[in-house]
This record gives C-alpha cells, sequence and structure tokens, in this order.
C-alpha cells in the first residue's frame, strides 16, 4: 500500500519489517540499517499531484519471539487546503 499523505519521514524501527518497493524491479526490498540510525523518506498518495511517485510499502513479520515488541517513528506530511 502507499499512505494516503504527502510524504512521511521513517525514523527507524527497533528491528527489520518494513520492505518498500524498489520501483526499478518492482520487487519489495528491506531498507538497510533502519534499525541502525539511517531514515527513509516516502512519498504518499498526494505527492503525485507534483509528479512523485509514491513510495508502496509493506510490513513482514518478524517470527522471532526472543525480540518482543516491534516499535517504530514515522512522521507524516499532510495536505491541507483552505
Amino acid at each position: 500500500h502507499c499512505d494516503e499523505t504527502v510524504g512521511g519521514l521513517h525514523l527507524g524501527e527497533n528491528y527489520q519489517e518494513f520492505q518498500a518497493k524498489n520501483t526499478l524491479s518492482g520487487s519489495y526490498e528491506f531498507i538497510p540499517n533502519l534499525t541502525n540510525d539511517h531514515m527513509l523518506w516516502m512519498f504518499g498518495e498526494y505527492a503525485e499531484a507534483w509528479a512523485w511517485q509514491p513510495t508502496y510499502h509493506r510490513m513482514i513479520p518478524n517470527l522471532d519471539p526472543s525480540l518482543g515488541t516491534r516499535y517504530s517513528i514515522i512522521f507524516d506530511l499532510q495536505a491541507r487546503y483552505d
């Protein structure tokens, strides 16, 4: 899916579950080092109005029971028109 936003800043996660779709190959890939202080800017569906391609993404559950609760921090950018 892609988010119903202009964009979002993914600040990381404590263990790897997030994948984004590679626009060249069409395959979903884990983002290198997203668990180690790396970030990802994602375009949402409303970014198409400015000719940006949305970032399609998904979650792949990590079934390791020793990991505990997963967390991630994401800020979303919403457009508001008055």
